[in-house]
């Protein structure tokens, strides 16, 4: 979970996770990192969590989908792309909690 100055004391009802998202299409790749805030709903501890506040941290710019051939992504030009964009930010192996990759 995210720890930094915004971040207010613990409390068991609230939950604050950096989240990547990932968007790889069939021309364009796109990346967006969001800050999510979830809070419990009632008092009880099995209840479930739903997401309060969303924050976009970063959103890359759109580039295009890098292919070997006609038909297959070259992963690691992708994974290249990806990487600069994230150290462009600063985010650590550790920063981001969850994600989601969109093909």
């Amino acid at each position: 979970m995210i720890d930094n100055e915004e971040t207010l004391p613990p409390d068991p009802d609230t939950i604050i996770l950096r989240s990547a998202g990932i968007d790889i299409g069939s021309a364009t790749t796109q990346l967006v990192v969001s800050r999510i805030t979830m809070k419990r709903l009632g008092r009880s501890h099995s209840s479930r969590y739903v997401i309060v506040d969303r924050h976009m941290e970063y959103m890359s710019p759109i580039a295009f989908t890098p292919y070997v051939d006609r038909e297959l992504v070259d992963a690691d030009s992708l994974v290249e792309q990806l990487s600069e964009w994230i150290e462009s930010e600063d985010y650590g192996e550790d920063s981001i909690d969850t994600g989601v990759v969109m093909l």
